[in-house]
Formats: structure tokens, sequence, C-alpha cells
């Protein structure tokens, strides 16, 4: 099995439910070379595939538990490049709104009021009424197109690589303030917010840390350090005050009020280390 890619529609693995505020499922889009599937994890089943005809395509994103997709080509799609996205609404089976760049699309970003578009040195920000271009935000150079968005209603807050090594740039839309926090000093590997946008957790391509940072001020809350160095990580804000660090190590417990070093909470090995001589 080939041209094969796994997707979490959200940055966070557990996320607060819009309606219920309670903690919901997640969803998982997978997909090959010219069909795509979405599941629910729990209870885990299928909940719809397609057959793309057109092409392969290379990015599924899906608006929280919606019809609304995001679709990015892939090289050999001859309708739909790798430059363009298209909104579907798949309840309808038609096109609502597509965009065209230059460069190549990394990732897209949906939530209820913004779609947002990451290209290799440019953010586009669009508002999802009127796919209107609201923001552009220029950075170092990201080729995993990393970002990421708050999904509560109350907040409107992005968090991405800032112009300079180590630096996350977040945007706080509702309130015009741009914070740029100084993370690491190596680039960074991977982001992401809470649900509301206050709380944001890094990791670098170093591998030893991660840090938790407040995002109206700036100020870093707590941090912790691997006891191996690994490249091969995710890390996202879990439930009760916890981050999911997925490689070598399960999850941590961090104080959101005292600060402090985090608390391993679990511990996981999923990743076979080569113990033989060299």
């Amino acid at each position: 099995m080939h041209n094969c890619l796994l997707i979490v529609a959200s940055d966070m693995i557990y996320k607060p439910s819009i309606d219920s505020g309670s903690v919901a499922d997640f969803i998982l889009a997978f997909f090959l070379s010219h069909w795509f599937r979405i599941y629910n994890c729990q209870p885990f089943k299928e909940t719809f595939n397609r057959n793309l005809k057109t092409g392969s395509f290379k990015i599924v994103e899906m608006l929280f538990r919606c019809n609304i997709l995001a679709l990015v080509g892939g090289d050999s799609n001859s309708h739909y490049p790798p430059t363009k996205v298209i909104i579907r609404d798949d309840s309808q089976s038609r096109c609502i709104g597509e965009f065209g760049f230059r460069y190549e699309v990394r990732a897209v970003k949906l939530r209820r009021d913004r779609i947002v578009v990451v290209l290799e040195h440019k953010i586009y920000v669009h508002s999802f009424l009127t796919l209107e271009l609201l923001h552009q935000i220029v950075t170092l150079a990201n080729p995993r197109g990393l970002c990421c968005l708050s999904y509560h209603s109350n907040t409107s807050v992005l968090a991405c690589p800032g112009l300079y090594r180590g630096q996350v740039r977040v945007e706080h839309f509702g309130l015009n303030v741009v914070k740029l926090i100084n993370a690491h000093d190596s680039d960074i590997a991977c982001l992401t917010l809470t649900f509301d946008g206050l709380l944001l957790v890094t990791a670098s391509t170093k591998g030893t840390l991660i840090r938790i940072f407040d995002t109206m001020d700036g100020t870093c809350l707590q941090e912790f350090r691997l006891l191996v160095d690994t490249h091969q990580f995710i890390a996202a804000f879990g439930s009760e005050n916890t981050v999911i660090i997925v490689g070598m190590n399960g999850r941590c417990s961090f104080d959101p009020v005292n600060g402090g070093e985090m608390s391993r909470q679990e511990y996981v090995k999923f990743l076979k280390t080569d113990s033989r001589p060299r």
C-alpha cells in the first residue's frame, strides 16, 4: 500500500464539542491515491467514503463534524493541482468555493468563520462566509505547513512560525493583538493551541523540550524535558490539563496556575530503539 496519508481533522486530540462543551469524539480522514474515507473514532466506524475520479488529493480537512471539506489536489491530479484549495459541501456534492495560488499549498485549517491556507512562506486567512481575504502573514520557511487555530466561538486565535528560527507568532484576531514568542533555539517542529487559544504547546526539531506558553503575554508556564533524544512526536492538549506526546513518551500533566515542571502521567514506548552494538 502506498500514497497513503493519515490526518487528524483537528489539531487537538480531545476537542470540546461546539454545542455541548463536552469532550467530543475526534475524526480521522484516511485516503489513498483516488479515494478517501472519514471515520468516527469513538465508537470507531466509517462515516462516509468517496472515490475521486479526477485524480489524487494530498490534503483532506474537515470542518468539525459537518459535511464541509477542504481538498487540495496531488501532483497527479489534472483537475485540481496542489496549488488550489477546493471547499466542498459533500452533502450537496458541489464546490462552494476555491482558492488558487502560485505556490504549493502545505496545509489548510478550518473553523466556522475562517479558512486558513498555509504556503511555505505565507499564510492567507479568508472569511468563510464571503471568502474575502482578511489577513496575510509572512513566515519563516514552513514546508510542514505548521499552523493551528482556536475553535471556541468567543476567541479567534492563530499560531504559526514567526520570521526567525524557534519563534512563534500568535494572532489574537478579535483583540487585534500580535504576540511573538521565542519558544526554542532550534526550528519549530510542532505546535498547537487549546480550544480557547489561551495556551500554546510547542516542540522543536531538537526534540528534547515540550513547552507551554500563555498566548496573551508570551510567558512560558511549564516545560517538560524528554529523557531520550527523539525527533518523532506529536504534541497536543488533552483533557484535564494534560499534554499528549506521541513518540517516546505518553501523557504529562501541567499546572496552568502555578507553573513549574510538568509531571509524566503515562509512558508508552511507541518507537523501538536499536540496542545492537555498533
